[in-house]
């Protein structure tokens, strides 16, 4: 079980509903997660053309992950709720991966606007200070505003494929307490420093030699399958 340095859990509720694989993408943080979403019957990334979406290019629309609703993990107030950025709305997974981590081509050219890397996201600051952070959201998806409180369960957004995303995912992590409002650069010093605490889901369901076992105040592993419960 993981703790903060006060050894307090940090507890939130899984963001989303059904079923989806764990990534730690090269380059992140260590307790920061990026969901794609899985048909729950076959466990498959697509609804066709799984072929053409890996190795060249298809729709975000193949991608069951695409437009699924995020729900608020937590209590809260909402920090910073922002939209309007392009999704990219044809995606090749490996040609984008040699791009990104081969020749340093990132999928959205990164500047000081924090949905460069992000997309369109939302922040909600739980009542001990902690930030939620949720991001890579379909544009004009977002259903929050700042300063709207927000309870668990609240519809936030969608999932989507906007900022600097390979395909259609959720990103979640939080950061400890700050007064300074999320951009570019304070996304990426974060990021690479000690600023995000490690977390735990109240409940969810794991992938368990082909059964699905309920799990509480637990952190899902990179790989795993889980489900919410």
């Amino acid at each position: 079980m993981q703790k903060t340095e006060n050894s307090t859990v940090v507890k939130i509720d899984f963001p989303l509903r059904g079923t989806w694989k764990i990534f730690h993408i090269p380059g992140h943080h260590q307790n920061a997660y990026d969901f794609v979403g899985l048909d729950s019957d076959t466990l498959k990334y697509f609804r066709k053309n799984a072929l053409k979406n890996i190795f060249w290019g298809g729709s975000v629309e193949d991608w069951h992950s695409w437009a699924k609703p995020i729900f608020s993990p937590d209590n809260g107030i909402v920090v910073q709720a922002e939209d309007g950025w392009p999704d990219r709305r044809e995606v090749g997974f490996v040609r984008g991966f040699i791009q990104f981590f081969f020749f340093r081509r990132p999928p959205s050219k990164i500047t000081d606007d924090p949905r460069s890397i992000a997309g369109n996201f939302v922040t909600i600051r739980r009542a001990d200070g902690i930030i939620v952070f949720m991001c890579h959201m379909k544009n004009g998806s977002v259903k929050v505003n700042p300063g709207d409180k927000v309870n668990v369960g609240d519809a936030i957004g969608e999932v989507g494929n906007s900022g600097n995303s390979l395909s259609p995912h959720l990103h979640l992590n939080l950061f400890k307490d700050t007064d300074q409002k999320l951009t570019g650069k304070t996304i990426l010093e974060y990021l690479k420093g000690a600023y995000v605490p490690p977390f735990v889901f109240e409940r969810f369901r794991r992938q368990i030699n082909h059964d699905w076992a309920l799990v509480q105040t637990e952190t899902p592993q990179k790989g795993e399958k889980i489900q919410s419960s």
